[in-house]
């Protein structure tokens, strides 16, 4: 911890004791230097720290003065719960239920909820506190078409977002306004204000999942701005804003790997060591489990996302399995690669695939494993696509299919919404499709990685069939692809910046 560290938390300490009183001017910045034995622009440091949290205030001819601090609300920043926001930051807080009813939507709330005026909503009124001091009034409006049962919920524990998530609705994005009011009689009161007041009001209105969607028409790409397809493009897009560093979704056909690649990121997705979760049914009718992924700005980021799950997993085979993807990766010149043969697959913008795949593994140089070609019927036809898979890798097990897929999205959202209209026109466009082996490999009861290139919206997808040394194959034929991509340095810069560590190596360490 830096020196000015140390004095700011001596300071803060002096603050909660009562040494320094609310109102109360501190000792000036020479007189704390001679105090600490440092100089005035360490003390001037620690004291901004203070400043920042709210704890001081810098007066013109008063000096620096105690004072309550401010409650900091990042949640008016992004997508996050209070409770959740405040808990981050290191404060106590509890929740009081004022109301929680149902009635009749008025036609205000009718219209932010875009429901008719007459429809039944759940009405909740909230007070919160931070440190035993009310902080914020809350009024929320559900509708309760689009919600089971939840009259029962005690939502002065409950958290609402976490409640919402268990039912299947989770919020994935928020339109956010605020403005300058004065504090009426009824909220003086509740907040412990004079009337008068100056408050900040916000004006919420949440969007929440429709049961995991795969397609959300608000959710537009940052790099292409396009609408994006696949249920884990939230948390693709989040990753790619830096709102979070990673993020962990599931994957039924294509609903990690496919959005990591539309936002040139890092994906893994690990269905083939036995990491998956529920069951679905593919928008074609193919039953599956969904194969648990990983998206972020790196590949050791999602790498050790993956270690990490499978150290914390309950089955003891898994644990075991992280052994294999600590060890030092090996001559990958031994493997076999299989890519699209020539001719025989293009990519919407009419590229051959075969020769974007050859492209790519000649930046190997010395050392690129034995290449050989599969005659897809089909790429784009995940159930022909699924059973070639599966042929494969049941008569060579080792076998990596090897595919350079995109722009993803970006003429379309592939098959799932043109066939939905009748007419030619659809056929049209479902021909420029962009996702071929990324719907198909989770199905397979395969694992996947997905690598960006230096092209819009396209990634390397490499995938291994079921199998730990399968997928310590892949990873390792994986790491290799990212180490001799040239990505343009804007855009390493902007969107992967990857002279940062996003996933400290430690955090997996540790357990």
């Amino acid at each position: 911890m830096a020196l000015y560290e140390d004095i700011s938390n001596d300071l803060l300490a002096k603050i909660k004791d009562g040494t320094y009183q609310e109102g109360q001017r501190i000792p000036s910045e020479k007189d704390l230097a001679q105090d600490y034995g440092v100089s005035r622009p360490t003390v001037r440091q620690a004291l901004q720290l203070l400043v920042d949290d709210g704890y001081l205030d810098r007066r013109r001819r008063r000096g620096t003065v105690v004072c309550h601090p401010k409650v900091r609300q990042h949640f008016t920043e992004g997508l996050m719960s209070f409770s959740d926001d405040m808990r981050l930051a290191g404060n106590s807080m509890r929740t009081v239920v004022i109301i929680f009813r149902r009635e009749k939507a008025q036609e205000t709330v009718a219209d932010a909820l875009h429901i008719a005026p007459g429809n039944e909503v759940y009405k909740l009124v909230r007070l919160r506190y931070v440190e035993d001091t009310a902080n914020v009034f809350v009024e929320t409006y559900l509708p309760c078409a689009e919600l089971p049962d939840i009259d029962d919920v005690d939502f002065s524990n409950a958290s609402l977002y976490q409640t919402l998530t268990e039912c299947g609705s989770a919020v994935v994005s928020a339109h956010r306004r605020f403005e300058a009011v004065s504090a009426d009689g009824a909220l003086a009161t509740l907040l412990d204000v004079a009337v008068g007041d100056p408050m900040l009001l916000f004006y919420t209105v949440d969007r929440m999942s429709d049961l995991g969607r795969s397609i959300d028409t608000d959710l537009v790409n940052p790099l292409t701005y396009r609408p994006m397809t696949g249920s884990t493009s939230g948390g693709a897009i989040n990753v790619l804003k830096g709102i979070n560093d990673a993020c962990v979704g599931t994957d039924g056909g294509g609903s990690v790997l496919a959005p990591a690649m539309a936002t040139n990121l890092y994906a893994i997705m690990a269905k083939g060591v036995g990491l998956y979760a529920g069951r679905g049914q593919s928008t074609d009718g193919m039953d599956f489990s969904t194969g648990l992924g990983f998206i972020g700005k790196s590949f050791d980021a999602v790498r050790n996302l993956l270690a990490f799950s499978l150290r914390s997993a309950p089955m003891q085979n898994l644990r075991n399995l992280s052994i294999s993807l600590d060890s030092q990766p090996f001559d990958i010149s031994g493997l076999q690669i299989f890519v699209p043969a020539s001719g025989t697959a293009h990519a919407p913008d009419g590229a051959d695939m075969h020769m974007r795949c050859m492209v790519e593994l000649e930046k190997l140089g010395e050392g690129i494993p034995s290449v050989h070609e599969i005659a897809f019927d089909d790429i784009y036809d995940r159930g022909k696509t699924v059973r070639q898979l599966k042929e494969l890798w049941k008569a060579d097990p080792d076998a990596i299919v090897m595919d350079v897929e995109g722009p993803i999205d970006v003429f379309g959202c592939d098959e799932t919404i043109p066939r939905s209209f009748s007419g030619t026109a659809p056929a049209a466009i479902s021909g420029r499709r962009s996702k071929a082996l990324c719907k198909a490999v989770n199905i397979a009861c395969g694992s996947g990685c997905a690598i960006p290139t230096g092209a819009l919206a396209t990634g390397i997808l490499v995938c291994s069939g079921p199998g730990a040394q399968q997928l310590h194959n892949l990873l390792n034929i994986g790491k290799r692809l990212d180490e001799v991509q040239r990505i343009d340095p804007l855009m390493q810069r902007y969107f992967l910046d990857r002279t940062k560590p996003h996933i400290p190596l430690r955090l997996f360490r540790e357990n």
